[in-house]
């Protein structure tokens, strides 16, 4: 068995300290209009539509996520809800918002620490996901801000610049 002391190689770290490569969790958001969707769609919203919100790269660190109420939906009585999350959880940030008209402008919904089972990485690019749920959901007006922090964890190892030491030799 050998032991091999890597510690010293400059290549060996990207801390803040080193090349200048920091690296910081960034806030991503869209407001999805309902009107502008239902025109895109044709069609009232209805149960399990899917909206792509937002696309993340791959190699991205899904955090944390969450969705406000800007203006209230037209739902009525009826029962929607919506879930926040992506292609591979789609209620990874936000399991089922009640948002039926009822529910007010400035109304939040963030994750919940039972929603993180564990560190979400997107392995291809993806989008960010709102998922609509609920009976007789029919919605045509409403703002809904979806917001999601992420972290770029893609290997930046070789984006090290020579020092002009180097050419010198």
């Amino acid at each position: 068995m050998a032991t091999v002391n890597v510690a010293l190689n400059p290549n060996a770290t990207t801390h803040s300290s080193r090349h200048g490569k920091t690296r910081m969790p960034y806030l991503v958001e869209a407001y999805v209009d309902m009107a502008a969707v239902t025109t895109a769609k044709g069609s009232a919203i209805a149960a399990a539509d899917v909206i792509q919100c937002i696309t993340v790269p791959a190699q991205t660190a899904l955090l944390y996520g969450g969705l406000e109420v800007i203006t209230a939906t037209d739902a009525g009585a009826a029962d929607l809800t919506l879930d926040w999350g992506y292609g591979g959880d789609d209620d990874l940030f936000v399991v089922a918002m009640d948002c039926d008209s009822g529910s007010a402008a400035g109304s939040v919904s963030a994750g919940a620490a039972t929603n993180f089972a564990g560190l979400r990485v997107t392995t291809a690019q993806d989008t960010l996901d709102l998922v609509t749920a609920g009976t007789g959901v029919d919605v045509t007006t409403g703002v809904i801000r979806c917001w999601a922090l992420v972290l770029d964890i893609s290997d930046h190892s070789n984006d090290i610049p020579a020092a002009d030491r180097d050419y010198l030799a």
